[in-house]
This record gives C-alpha cells, structure tokens and sequence, in this order.
C-alpha cells in the first residue's frame, strides 16, 4: 500500500460514500516485503479486480517503480450435496472470492498477523518516518521458521476454516520468492463468529481452486500496450502436468508477456524494450532496458492426497489422472465464469473442472492441452513470436488450477504448499542487453547481443536451440544441456532464457523446503539483523546519517552504506548511461566496522535528491549452489536492503541566515503554491512549501486569512530551511486562499510577517 494524505483522505470519503455494507467487501492486506520480491496477502484469501483497499503485490525487483506483477487473485472452493446454514441442500455449490465476485458474503476474516524473527527498524528522513508498504509487525517471535510470516485464517460459507501461511526470507539466496502453506479444515463455521453453523456435515467432492490473474510487470505492461495492464498479451504455459516427460521435478504454471501485432510495427516487443519515455518508469528511463523479461509462475510443492493420506502425488504420465493439482488450465477473463450470474454447477463443471473434453486425453485429464502458449505459437519457437497473444479476448488469459476432490469430514483437514516467484534476467542484463539492442538500428532484431552472464570475463557462444530440455541446473545463469553455454543471442533469445531463472528460483524453494522439515524450522543461514532505527538528516554541508545498532543475531563484520540521487530507483549512476562496462545501481558510498554508528556524507550537493540504504554484512558461508548450508559461491549474507531503504529524499539544507541578516529576509518557495498533485509518497514529493533563509531554531505559525492559527513548525536543526507538507494540525489539506506566515526567531524575540497563496 503507498501511503500518502491524498490517498487515506480517498480512503475515508470511499468508505463514507459507500455505507457500511459495501465498504466491508473491501477486504486488507499484509505485505510481505523483506526482500527482492515483495508479497501482498488479501485477508479475504483472495484479491477481486475491484478490491482498491489492497495494493497489487508481486513485486520484482521491488525496488524498482511499478513493478507489479499481478491483476487479481481468485479462490473458489467448489463442492457439491452442500446443504447451507438454512437447510437448502445444494447439488452444486461454488463459494467465490474473485476475480470480479468481492467475496463479502463468502470469506470472513479472522486474523491477518504479520510476524518476525527480529524488531522492524524505524526510518526517518528529516525527522519524518520514510517507508513504502504498510507493514506493521504485530509480534516479535525469535524462533519463527521465517524472517517474516503472514499469518492469515478466515472462514469461508461452505464452512471451510483456511489457515494460509506466507513464509519470506532475507537469506540473499532465498528472498525472491514466497512459500505459501494452507490448511483447509470443515470447522462448520461459516461466518465471522465463533458458532458453528455447520455441525456433522461432511464436504463432498471438494475442491480448492485459484484463478492466478497474473501480467508482466507493471511498468512494462503499460509501456507495451493499454491491454496489458490487464494481462490483454500474456501467456500461459505449464511444465510437470504429466503430458510428457519434464527434465524437472515438480509441477509449475507460469505466464509471460507475448506479443501485440499492433505494437510490432515500430520495433520487436518482445520483452518490451524502454525506447521512449513514459510515466511507469524512472525519469529518463528510455535506453533501451529489457522491462518485460519476467516470468512469473507458482508450483506445487505438497498437496495431501486425502484427509486421512498425507503423501503428495506428483503428475507425471503414469499419474495424470491421480495427481495434484488435479486441474491445470487457463481462462478467459471477460468470460461469464469470471463474474456473478452463472448456474453453480457452470462454475464447478466449466470452471473448476475447466470446459476441456477429457476424452482428448488418453484416460482423461482436467489438465488442459495443448498449453495456451502452445496453441497461440504451435511451434514452441516463442522468440520469433508471430501470433496475437490475446487471440482477440480484451482481458487475456490466467492461469487455474484446482486441488481435489476431497471428502472432509467434521475437523479434518488437507493441507497445499506452493512457491509464488519472478524470476528474469536482472537489472544489469535488462539494461546492458535492452541498450545494445537499442543501438542495432535497422539491425536490431537479428543482431546477436553478447553479455557475460556468469562473470566468468569470457563471451562463450554456440548455436541457439530453445526447447524444454535446456534448463539451467547449476544457476549460473546459462543453458547447461547439449553444450550450449550461451552468452552471444538475439534480444528475443535472451528474453526467453528468464523461464530458467525462474525455474531455478522455484527449485530453491522446493529445497529450503525439504530442508525445513515441513516449515517447522529455520532451515538456511540467517542474516546479520538490520539496525534497530536508520536516521538520515539534511545539513547545510552534508548529509547526516545515524543508526542503532540490533541487539542479536548473527556476528556482523561490516557496515555497507550506499546512495542514489534525483529518485530512489534511481539506476544511472557512476556513468551508467554511457559507459556500459560500468555497474548499474545505486553508488557504493562506504564500508563501516561492525561498531559504527553513524556516518557524515559530504559529497551531496545543494540542489539534489538523495536516497539511501545501508546493509549489515557478516560472515563468509561456505559454498552451497543451493543456498541451504551455506550460499552459492561462499558469499556473506547481508540484511535486508527493503528494511533501510529510504524513500523520502533528503537535501542539503541553506544555513541559517547570517549576521548581517534578518528574519525580515525569509522567503517562502513557491508563491503561490499549487496543491493539486495526487501523487504517492514513494515516487514523487508531496505538495509542499519551503521556508528559506529563515533562524537555525526559530517558530513558524501559520494563521488562515481571519486570523485562526491552523499549525505551528518548531524549526530547530540549525539550518536555514523548513519544508512544510501544507497540511493543518489536524492534518487536514488546505484549501485554496491566502495565509499569513509568522516567523519568530527564538534567540531574539525578532518577528517577521509574510503572505502567501495556496490554489487548489
């Protein structure tokens, strides 16, 4: 959720407009936001298209602007002999949350907690507290098998209770992706008390379905085309469902953006090269960088074969029809399924079960085939993709899958563990290979692009043969199988490659959690904590920054502080945009000893935005590919960058005036100011005026035009400057008019008296 005055004033006059009735089906969520991937989870257990009291969520990398990778999230739990709480027995009955059913009258929040193993830290800038996401943790538990659980349990009508666990880590081998476990138990309580309205009635033939509305991420889709914002181009693929023989152990949905045949025209969209500038991405963000090159997708790590059977059937051919998920398939999302009206039984036969003819199969299969990328390109050549990924249909396709039937009995349960992941190229290589392509002119869609993936300082190259039987098993970023270590391709090759880094995220999941004894312990190396509280302060002649060390965890050796400036996902620094042997990303400023607390930057200028995070560095790991004893390449693990991260700017603050000057001499900046602007705390500033020139400790009231005192600044750092946000004591927005400014300096008594106009 991004935070800002213009949006929680939004909030209350939505709630205030829509009575209380309504406003009940917007449904909160926690965020999971401790590492590169940053997760929201809806209390309702899903997130409905119109759900605006949620943020989106799936962000990757997180730290970069609108890099959302999801739309909505749908969960349905379908059954059938159902009779309700008022006696009505149902042959087919269909509880849905989602994708554009709001759920209010099916899912009923208990709790949504967030828990960690260690205190959150505090971030101010100037004073002021600096964050992204509202993530407030709500209990400090040492031995958590996480840095950091949502714990979420609602009850749902068909009298269902999901327990969901979302489990997140800082661990630098293990922080791009989410495990989530839930646990599905026939409590018989159906609505938001504690009465059990659904006594002795055992579930029959139930199913526990999603509908995951995923889209590349935000900033790329909206760069590519309108549509894609709602995943218009994406597609849908599968590996592991039992159809064939998979070089891979598990069983894994996952979507990317395809192409629109009307964008194609001026350049190859495929992986939606930054050409031009627009407002979904950084200032200046135009050099060509890849932002469509993530794949996102979510595999099965268990799923109980029966209430009384906890073992997990994997699909492979000899399994299809006795497997987990039980259905695996896709789905229009402007069909009539997605929305309120359909007959129950549409929903459980032709959604849940999908509209596929099992007798296509050999034996049958709710796993639908061939894929949906399959039947858009029949080739499987996706990087000379030719055909409308949309096949005509506004909303594009997401991917279902369904776990069942079960039969559930009165305080039985079944239990479903999943891994939720991004996985691409990363920054370095979107931007180095984005900008080369760029640069190939008439040329460029069949220029081969050299990028050194596994820094070993060498180009290996070869011929491209993409197929499913080249996975990258070693996760050094290339092809292992059939000799083809290739650094050397075309754009378009190097885009698909992101399926593989993909894969191997989800595959570090699946260990950790074999290594986790079912989520029961701790199960890789934990991080040196982060700081207690990070202060960073603008001074007349440096930036100040200031830190409170932890009070546990593993030893530190170091302190490594780093700087952006003009935006904090600001990545064109030291030279970036000219000289691409140079490193992107934010400036390394300095390496501190393990009982530093504080740090004086001098380098800043006046004039200029600066942002800043630091990291607690410890020691060396031994060498583990998997990262589960130790990391891969030996590598010392760091805090968690997202828990320091600024994302207010700081500046360089005037002195005090001088002397010879008086408090007559204050300026106020602009005059008359503009209060229009509904943009977020995160990626733009506030509306605001700047008292310059002023006392280093002086008092400034502000009065409205009859004279009412509407707010008062104590200014007392010293310098010369005070930024005030033109909000009352009541934290109330002004309205248009003209204000009166009393400045009084402290030291002398001295007063002086300015106007100034605010226009709304």
């Amino acid at each position: 959720m991004r935070v800002s005055c213009f949006h929680l004033l939004t909030a209350a006059l939505t709630v205030l407009l829509l009575g209380v009735g309504e406003a009940q089906a917007q449904f909160t969520a926690q965020w999971l936001d401790i590492g590169t991937f940053h997760g929201t989870y809806t209390e309702s257990g899903a997130q409905h298209e119109g759900n605006s009291s949620a943020a989106d969520g799936m962000e990757w990398p997180a730290f970069l602007r609108n890099s959302s990778h999801f739309r909505a999230k749908a969960f349905w739990l379908g059954t059938r002999g159902w009779t309700d709480p008022n006696g009505q027995t149902w042959p087919y009955f269909v509880a849905r949350i989602g994708p554009r059913t709001a759920g209010a009258d099916v899912s009923f929040p208990v709790q949504n907690r967030l828990l960690s193993r260690t205190e959150d830290t505090i971030v101010n800038v100037d004073g002021l507290l600096s964050f992204d996401n509202v993530a407030v943790v709500d209990e400090i538990i040492p031995n958590l098998p996480a840095d950091r659980i949502v714990h979420n349990i609602h009850n749902t009508l068909i009298g269902i209770t999901v327990d969901r666990r979302a489990y997140g880590y800082v661990n630098q081998a293990h922080d791009d992706y989410h495990i989530i476990e839930y646990v599905y138990t026939n409590t018989g309580n159906s609505d938001d008390d504690e009465d059990i309205e659904l006594p002795n009635q055992t579930l029959k033939d139930t199913y526990f379905f999603r509908i995951h509305r995923w889209r590349g991420s935000e900033q790329a889709a909206w760069s590519m085309s309108f549509g894609q914002a709602w995943g218009k181009f994406s597609m849908v693929d599968v590996v592991g469902d039992g159809h064939a023989e998979y070089p891979i152990s598990f069983t894994a949905q996952y979507l990317w953006i395809g192409i629109d045949p009307e964008q194609q025209a001026q350049w190859d969209r495929l992986g939606v090269p930054l050409i031009q500038d627009n407002q979904w991405v950084a200032p200046g963000d135009s050099l060509g960088r890849l932002a469509g090159t993530s794949y996102i997708g979510r595999t099965t790590i268990h799923a109980d074969n029966s209430p009384s059977d906890r073992s997990y059937i994997r699909c492979k051919p000899a399994t299809i029809t006795t497997c987990q998920p039980h259905t695996l398939g896709f789905m229009d999302q402007d069909e009539a399924l997605t929305s309120d009206g359909s007959p129950q039984q549409d929903y459980y036969d032709w959604g849940i079960l999908t509209r596929e003819n099992p007798d296509r199969i050999p034996g049958g299969s709710s796993h639908m085939w061939p894929h949906y990328a399959d039947r858009i390109e029949p080739s499987g050549i996706f990087w000379e993709a030719k055909n409308d990924a949309s096949t005509g249909k506004q909303g594009g396709h997401a991917a279902t899958t369904a776990y069942g039937p079960y039969n559930i009995g009165p305080g039985e349960h079944v239990r479903v563990v999943v891994v939720e992941a991004v996985g691409g190229l990363g920054f370095d290589a979107d931007f180095k290979i984005g900008r080369s392509f760029k640069r190939g002119g008439i040329n460029r869609d069949s220029r081969l692009i050299s990028y050194d993936a596994n820094g070993d300082g060498s180009i290996q190259t070869g011929m491209f043969n993409y197929s499913i039987n080249q996975i990258d098993t070693d996760g050094d970023g290339m092809f292992d199988d059939f000799g083809h270590g290739l650094e050397e391709m075309t754009k378009n090759q190097w885009v698909v490659t992101s399926r593989d880094s993909l894969f191997k995220t989800l595959q570090r999941g699946i260990n950790l959690y074999a290594a986790s004894n079912n989520m029961s312990t701790y199960p890789v190396p934990e991080a040196p904590h982060a700081p207690l509280s990070f202060d960073v302060w603008g001074r007349p002649d440096k930036v100040e920054i200031l830190w409170t060390p932890p009070t546990g965890g593993p030893a530190r050796q170091s302190w490594e502080l780093y700087r952006s400036e003009r935006f904090e996902d600001n990545l064109y620094v030291n030279g970036c945009t000219t000289d691409l042997s140079i490193p992107c990303g934010y400036e390394h400023i300095a390496s501190l000893p393990a009982n530093a607390t504080s740090y004086e930057d001098t380098a800043p200028v006046r004039g200029t935005d600066y942002y800043y995070y630091l990291q607690a560095v410890g020691d060396p790991q031994p060498n583990d590919p998997d990262g589960i004893t130790g990391t891969p390449g030996g590598h010392a693990l760091r805090s968690s960058r997202s828990l320091t991260q600024t994302y207010q700017p700081v500046n360089l603050k005037r002195p005090a005036y001088g002397p010879t000057g008086t408090v007559a001499d204050a300026r106020i900046v602009p005059n008359p100011v503009n209060l229009g602007s509904d943009e977020s705390v995160r990626f733009a500033q506030e509306d605001r005026v700047a008292f310059f020139n002023i006392p280093g400790d002086c008092t400034i009231k502000i009065f409205s035009e009859i004279g009412e005192l509407i707010h008062q600044i104590e200014h007392t750092d010293g310098s010369g400057d005070e930024l005030w946000n033109l909000t009352t004591k009541a934290r109330q927005l002004l309205v248009s008019g003209i204000y009166i400014a009393v400045i009084i300096d402290n030291a002398t008594g001295e007063q002086a008296i300015q106007k100034f106009v605010v226009i709304r």
